[in-house]
Order: C-alpha cells, then structure tokens, then sequence
C-alpha cells in the first residue's frame, strides 16, 4: 500500500463496513446509517470518514441538489478501495490463523 493510501483501522473500518452495506442494500448508506454501523454519535464525523476515503480514492460519491452535497445513497468503493479490502481481510484472516488456541485445563 502506498503512503498515502495507508489508512487507519478506524477508516478500513469505514471503508468495509460502507462496502457491506452497498452489498447487502445495493446503495450506499446515508450519514446518519454511517454512524450507527461505526458506533459514532456524529454525521459530522462519518461525514469526515467519507471525505478521507474519497481523497484517499477509495470511494467516490455524486454531488446533487442546488448546494452540491454529496449524495450518500450514490457512494461505491472503487477498484483501489476494493484491492484495499481484500489485503485487509487477508491480513485478518491470516490473523485468525497465527492467534493460539486456549488450552482447556
């Protein structure tokens, strides 16, 4: 991954739980949705989540309406943001793997 594509495990968070929703909704989720999937009070913070994924290239949204706001039921995960996804659940699987399991006494 390049520098600036490294992303915290807060916005993988972000980017994979908006790239389940769209799977399961065929439409990306509205802030207020954002916030509940990632257990955060604020639109404005999901709102902040959206716009670091979308510098990163990872989403992409439309901008509609007379103020240009942008649209959250149009977000998708891009190929970069899918590519991403898929290193990242490689990384937990293999996680999985390496973690021992507890030994009954």
């Amino acid at each position: 991954m390049s520098q600036s594509l490294e992303l915290t495990p807060s916005r993988l968070n972000a980017l994979d739980q908006i790239d389940r929703y769209i799977e399961e909704h065929h439409s990306g989720p509205t802030l207020r949705k954002m916030c509940e999937l990632l257990d955060i009070a604020a639109t404005s913070n999901a709102s902040y989540y959206v716009r670091q994924l979308m510098e990163r290239g990872l989403i992409t949204a439309e901008r509609t309406g007379a103020r240009r706001q942008l649209a959250a039921h149009t977000l998708r995960v891009t190929g970069t943001g899918k590519a991403v996804l898929k290193q990242y659940h490689a990384q937990l699987a293999a996680r999985a793997h390496i973690i021992p399991a507890r030994s009954s006494r």
